[in-house]
């Protein structure tokens, strides 16, 4: 009877713990009174000419590194603590140096390493940075058994570990993460489960598209959808730590349908925090007239809460931050010569 009455209370122990590994976190944002960042600064590029950025990147708080959407210039190289511009570097085609299509949300980086995903030979390429040049260090095969289309949304959890959105194909699939290693094309988990819907395949992968990026210490990722409300932060094993469900005040109510407001994107993470751009407009009207953005800066912690939530003033098409050196380094469809700087606000230990 002892021996029973131990084991229902381990059962009961373990059913606690296992329901309190979840938390769902409610945030409302106030934007009736908000504050606004102003410039701090501005790297010239000189000649630098950037056509359409569509990433930048902190690379070991030594480089910035702009992607950029033109064929013979394809990464734009800065120094972040000396504010300087180097390079431009790669192109597009076959050959070395080459790439055969423009690199977008599917780079990482590590140290001074930057990790680029080539969709096509569904191949790693593993660069290392120097005040001149990229050097191909290394390249992988990123691919699973049966995969139709290649890896999207793919984030580097560690150099032995790759977390990706599910096959955006697969119709009746019901997982929304797949973890894979380097030259394996097994799957070393799938995981996580889509918002509540009737949708499947390409169409529910579109309608809940999401940023994804992991910690550096390799603990947690977290994911925030660009058409929902809503954030949610994993353990790299798997597991739902929180789900972040945000409501606005002071905004009018988004109009259309669903699918069509653009609420955030993750644009850096470190071990302390979350930063994120917040849209908050129409997919449609943004795309017709981009002056009408003024995004702004959510900085979250790993516990859910918003910690400090401010207006650019300027439509920021992207940013990146860096900690060391206090400074948020940004990209505007305004100037096409260089990045913006801002103070990074001081948060606390």
């Amino acid at each position: 009877m002892k021996l029973f009455r131990l084991f229902f209370g381990i059962k009961i122990l373990i059913l606690l713990v296992s329901c309190s590994a979840q938390e769902e976190v409610d945030v409302v944002i106030d934007h009736s009174d908000l504050s606004e960042l102003e410039q701090a600064g501005f790297i010239d590029g000189e000649e630098l000419f950037i056509a359409n950025a569509v990433g930048i990147f902190n690379v070991g708080d030594r480089y910035i590194m702009v992607s950029d959407d033109q064929d013979d210039r394809l990464f734009h190289l800065f120094d972040s603590a000396e504010l300087k511009y180097l390079y431009s570097w790669g192109s597009r085609g076959s050959g070395p140096d080459e790439f055969p299509f423009t690199p977008i949300r599917q780079i990482n980086s590590m140290a001074e390493r930057v990790y680029i995903y080539e969709i096509g030979s569904r191949e790693m390429r593993v660069f290392e940075i120097t005040d001149s040049t990229l050097l191909e260090i290394e390249r992988f095969t990123l691919e699973l058994d049966g995969q139709v289309e290649p890896l999207n949304n793919l984030t580097l959890i560690n150099e032995e570990l790759f977390v990706s959105d599910t096959d955006l194909s697969v119709e009746t699939g019901e997982t929304e993460y797949v973890m894979i290693a380097p030259n394996d094309s097994e799957p070393l988990k799938e995981f996580g489960a889509f918002p509540e819907s009737d949708l499947t395949g390409l169409e529910r992968a579109f309608r809940y598209f999401k940023t994804t990026r992991a910690s550096p210490d390799g603990k947690r990722f977290v994911s925030a959808y660009l058409y929902d409300n809503l954030i949610k932060i994993y353990t790299t094993e798997g597991e739902l730590e929180r789900e972040i469900m945000i409501s606005d005040s002071g905004l009018d109510n988004p109009s259309g349908e669903p699918g069509e407001y653009q609420y955030r994107v993750v644009e850096h993470v470190t071990d302390n925090y979350i930063y994120a751009r917040g849209i908050r407009a129409d997919r449609d009207q943004l795309a017709e007239n981009p002056d009408i953005s003024r995004p702004t800066i959510e900085i979250w912690n790993w516990e859910g809460e918003l910690v400090y939530h401010a207006a650019f003033n300027l439509p920021v098409s992207r940013f990146t931050v860096s900690e060391k050196n206090g400074t948020i380094y940004a990209t505007t469809h305004m100037d096409s010569e260089g990045i913006y700087l801002y103070d990074l606000p001081l948060l606390g230990d």
